[in-house]
């Protein structure tokens, strides 16, 4: 039992490898994923809007595109000025980087507000689906904002910077994967979970998998993370369902 217990303390003390051979393919991939679910679920929707509408979006919107193209696309560099070793680069970039997350978090809600407004013009009006827009975009801000603080620490800013763009990408996964897989729950609850949320939440598994593969264990700030995601979505999806919450954001948005 001493033995044991004594390998625990081992395991415990080891720091956490913050580099492993394999991290300059599978970090990228899953940018790489990330970027597959956006463009897979907003590209489709985009081309259908022109066609029928043309270029009507509000500017707000098109600010919101940009910014958060802009994120992915700075996300995407700084892995690369990481993987190739460029890190004094990645920090100077880390400065614009902050600056884009909070127009993101003041741009999100904006435009959640708007989208969930039938002024809008668009025929999937959907007050309730306010819940979810919004705390998307809080759980980016929450986890963005322990990134930028654990800047130092390069395992754990890598793997909070990754969560909270994965978590932002739900949308795109739930326009794409949703239409083969929102079936597979049901209606109610699971439906929207299975339809929505679990392909986002896989690729979140696959990233504590792929830490416990290489490196043994899960990052001290990933199950932490995880748990308070889980939580949160849980929560936005109950409140979606609940009508107390559908006739809240119905008065607010002024319907």
């Amino acid at each position: 039992m001493t033995t044991l217990n004594a390998g625990f303390d081992d395991l415990h003390d080891t720091p956490f490898l913050t580099r492993h051979r394999f991290d300059r393919l599978v970090v990228p991939g899953f940018v790489a994923a990330i970027w597959a679910a956006i463009l897979a679920g907003f590209v489709p929707d985009i081309v259908g809007h022109v066609r029928t509408q043309g270029f009507s979006y509000p500017i707000i919107v098109h600010l919101h595109a940009l910014a958060f193209t802009g994120w992915l696309i700075l996300l995407s560099v700084q892995v690369a000025l990481v993987e190739t070793g460029n890190v004094a680069l990645h920090r100077r970039l880390g400065v614009a980087g902050a600056g884009l997350a909070g127009t993101m978090v003041i741009l999100g809600p904006m435009v959640a507000l708007m989208m969930g407004s039938a002024a809008f013009g668009t025929p999937r009006w959907d007050p309730g689906f306010l819940s979810i827009s919004l705390s998307d975009i809080l759980a980016f801000a929450v986890i963005v904002g322990a990134a930028l603080v654990l800047r130092r620490d390069a395992a754990a800013h890598k793997r909070l910077m990754l969560l909270a763009t994965i978590q932002i990408a739900g949308a795109g996964f739930g326009r794409f994967m949703g239409i083969f897989l929102h079936g597979l729950g049901g209606t109610g609850w699971w439906g929207f979970f299975v339809g929505g949320t679990l392909e986002l939440d896989l690729l979140i598994v696959a990233l504590g998998v792929y830490d416990i593969v290489t490196r043994g264990r899960l990052h001290p700030v990933y199950l932490p993370t995880v748990l308070a995601l889980w939580g949160l979505q849980a929560t936005a999806i109950t409140l979606y369902f609940t009508p107390a919450w559908t006739a809240f954001t119905t008065h607010i948005l002024g319907h």
